[in-house]
C-alpha cells in the first residue's frame, strides 16, 4: 500500500533486540539500516533482531492479517504474532506454570500478558545455552503445515511480480541454503528455521524449463533435540529427483 519502503532508515531499538542467530543485536542502540538489510538479515541469516524490527515497523496484527491473505489454515494459532525476544522470553524466562497459563488465556488476555509478563522479562544468553531440551513445541511456536508454507512461497512469488516488489524475491535467494546446481534451478528463494525440537526447510524454485515448485518439510520432536543433518541430506537427494520430476 506504500506505507513503507525499502529504503527507509530504520534505527535499532534496545527494546526490539533478540538473541542470536544473527548480529544486528550487538549494533548500539540509534544504528540505522534500511528496511531492505533489516528483511536482508532476517531471511538470509535468521536474523532475530531483524525479524522483531520488521514486525514492529509493519505493525503486529498486519502481519497476523497478512496470514489470511497468503491462504494459512489455521491463522488463528500464531495469534499474537510472536516477535523472536516474546518467544525467547517464554520459553526462558518464565516458569511452566505461566507457560500453560498463557496457552489457556484468551487472545486478548494474550496480548496483555505479553505487554505486562513477557516484554519487560530479561533474556539472556546464559537463559539459553541451557536451552537444549524441546520446551513446549506444540503449544507455543510459530505455526504452519506444509500447505501453508506452499501458499505461503507463491504468494511471496507473486508479490515480487508486483512494481516495487521485485526486492523480495532477491531477498528469498540470498542463502540458498543447500547446493543446487544452476544449469538446472534457475531461481531459488529459500527460509529454514529451527529451535530444539524443531526443524523447517522451505525453498521456492524454478527449474531451466520454466516450472515453478514449492519444496518444504519440517520435522517435529517433542521429546528430544533433532539430529539436523539426517534431515539436510534427505533434502539435498530430495532435490536431485525433484530435478528429474516430469
Amino acid at each position: 500500500q506504500g506505507r513503507a519502503s525499502w529504503d527507509e532508515q530504520l534505527a535499532i531499538r534496545d527494546d526490539l533486540k533478540s538473541l542470536p542467530s544473527g548480529t544486528l543485536q550487538d549494533e548500539p542502540a540509534g544504528t540505522t539500516y534500511t528496511l531492505r538489510v533489516f528483511a536482508e538479515q532476517m531471511i538470509s541469516i535468521s536474523d532475530n533482531t531483524a525479524a522483531d524490527h520488521v514486525i514492529e515497523r509493519l505493525g503486529r496484527e498486519n502481519v497476523e492479517s497478512f496470514q489470511v491473505a497468503m491462504g494459512h489454515s489455521a491463522p488463528e494459532r500464531n495469534e499474537p504474532f510472536l516477535r523472536t525476544r516474546e518467544m525467547f522470553a517464554l520459553k526462558l524466562a518464565l516458569t511452566a506454570e505461566q507457560r500453560a497459563g498463557w496457552r489457556a488465556s484468551s487472545l486478548a488476555d494474550k496480548r496483555a500478558f505479553l505487554a505486562s509478563q513477557v516484554d519487560p522479562a530479561a533474556v539472556t544468553l546464559a537463559q539459553a545455552a541451557s536451552w537444549t531440551t524441546p520446551r513446549d513445541i506444540a503449544g507455543i511456536e510459530w505455526f504452519a503445515s506444509a500447505d501453508d508454507l506452499c501458499r505461503a512461497m507463491r504468494a511471496l512469488r507473486d508479490l515480487s511480480q508486483q512494481d516495487g516488489l521485485g526486492p523480495l524475491a532477491e531477498i528469498l535467494s540470498i542463502n540458498p541454503g543447500i547446493q543446487f546446481d544452476g544449469q538446472t534451478w534457475t531461481y531459488v528463494g529459500f527460509k529454514g528455521g529451527s529451535e530444539p525440537g524443531v526443524l523447517n526447510l522451505t525453498w521456492l524454485l524454478r527449474r531451466a524449463d520454466g516450472r515453478w515448485f514449492v519444496l518444504t518439510a519440517g520435522w517435529n520432536n517433542p521429546e528430544q533435540p533433532l539430529d539436523e543433518h539426517a534431515p539436510i541430506q534427505l533434502m539435498q537427494a530430495t532435490v536431485g529427483l525433484l530435478a528429474q520430476t516430469p
